[in-house]
């Protein structure tokens, strides 16, 4: 049975402000919230001034009253660690995390959550080539073989890293994804293929896509555009398409002249050898607004697996801020034409609070978007303008049927460069 959604917006944990769910450039930790068991589960970072060297934790949170209240599980034996990314491994009831200490010297621990007795097991590292340039960790995948992949920028030379755990927990030899990269995103389809989005550091920070092969071979490379002001977002696997979420950077200038960014998707077909093409904005309601000034991050997307594609973003506009006393509102569009995704789009705003800037970071690490039942999960980073300890938490549940969309006026428009 699954859990009801709150009524309302929740701060997670109002006790201990400052749980964050990224505390660095590490886009793969948060996991999002989901239901197992008829309860709800979320894993966040969170800041521990006294727990010196890291001074930071992967925590799990357990709500039994459908968000409107949570409790640490196990927070003895949690992962004391700067990075990390995890995955969900509903067969065998568990959460995986991989963790570092940031630095050359420092390799991936590996610790489970079990869903079943609410525990942490005992950190584990593996036998094998266990990497030890541990940067950030962008991500942790379970492919269908049983092996397990972790994207990671390298502390020698900031290249991006794949690093491959087998079943009987033996580390392959590392390689490498791209030679000078910064955030990565990625998704995997049904084979174990991974779908990697990144910037490329140099002139025009160029956005580009790179194709794990379920081998550990490279599949397709391909390059987007050079625009400044372009981020990449988390992708996801629709059928025989990936796609891609971005934003495209305004125009220079004061308004009125000021042009609104817009998030639009790439879309790719077939998954093997992906041929690219751009949608129209997949905004239209945030776009039209006056005085839009931009999104914090990329759109992030999210595939219920049934009919929907969702996004997700944190929207900053100078209207707003002047209206309601915040800078951004949580704007989410969807779409149902699974046959061509990059059409279809509505959008609505969901949330925002006076005095509350909502966080969606370009890299993503501060929004998490995933889908429990009939519910939408969002968890997102929030700062409280006016308050001392000013980071926390946000957990919002939404109805999808219950959510009235009304579009008055509105002009679809082309993104341009």
């Amino acid at each position: 049975m699954s859990t009801l959604p709150a009524p309302f917006p929740v701060e997670i944990d109002p006790v201990n402000p400052g749980r964050n769910l990224n505390t660095g450039n590490t886009p793969g930790t948060p996991i999002g919230a989901f239901t197992f068991g008829g309860a709800l589960y979320d894993f966040l970072y969170t800041y521990l001034p006294n727990a010196a060297p890291t001074m930071f934790a992967v925590e799990c949170l357990k709500s039994l009253d459908g968000g409107n209240t949570w409790q640490i599980q196990d927070a003895a034996n949690e992962p004391p660690q700067a990075f990390g990314a995890g995955y969900l491994d509903v067969a065998n009831s568990k959460v995986t995390f991989f963790t570092a200490v940031s630095g050359i010297g420092h390799s991936f621990q590996i610790q489970d959550f079990n869903l079943i007795t609410g525990t942490w097991g005992a950190p584990y590292t593996g036998t094998g080539s266990n990497p030890s340039d541990i940067g950030p960790i962008f991500g942790a995948y379970l492919r269908p073989d049983g092996t397990r992949a972790v994207l990671y920028q390298s502390t020698v030379n900031s290249a991006i890293r794949c690093a491959v755990l087998t079943q009987a927990n033996v580390w392959l030899p590392t390689f490498q994804v791209n030679a000078a990269g910064l955030d990565a995103f990625a998704c995997m389809d049904s084979t174990g293929r991974l779908h990697v989005c990144f910037a490329v550091n140099g002139a025009g920070v160029p956005q580009c896509y790179q194709a794990i092969n379920p081998d550990n071979s490279l599949g397709q490379f391909h390059q987007f555009t050079t625009f400044p002001g372009l981020y990449l977002g988390t992708p996801a696997v629709v059928g025989n398409f990936i796609v891609v979420p971005t934003t495209e950077g305004p125009s220079p200038g004061p308004p009125p002249s000021y042009n609104p960014v817009c998030g639009t998707v790439w879309i790719g077909t077939p998954l093997d050898n992906p041929v690219w093409t751009q949608s129209d904005s997949i905004f239209p309601t945030a776009d039209g607004l006056d005085q839009v000034q931009n999104f914090t991050s990329a759109p992030m997307l999210y595939f219920d697996g049934k009919q929907t594609l969702y996004a997700i973003a944190v929207v900053m506009s100078r209207q707003w801020a002047s209206i309601l006393g915040s800078p951004s509102l949580l704007q989410i569009s969807r779409t149902n034409n699974l046959q061509n995704p990059a059409i279809g789009w509505y959008d609505y705003s969901v949330y925002s609070r006076p005095g509350t800037v909502l966080h969606g970071g370009n890299n993503e690490s501060l929004l998490r978007v995933t889908i429990g039942g009939d519910a939408i999960f969002v968890t997102v980073d929030a700062q409280d303008l006016n308050a001392a300890a000013s980071e926390f938490s946000l957990f919002l549940p939404l109805a999808p049927t219950q959510i009235k969309i009304t579009l008055r006026g509105v002009k679809r428009r082309r993104c341009t460069t």
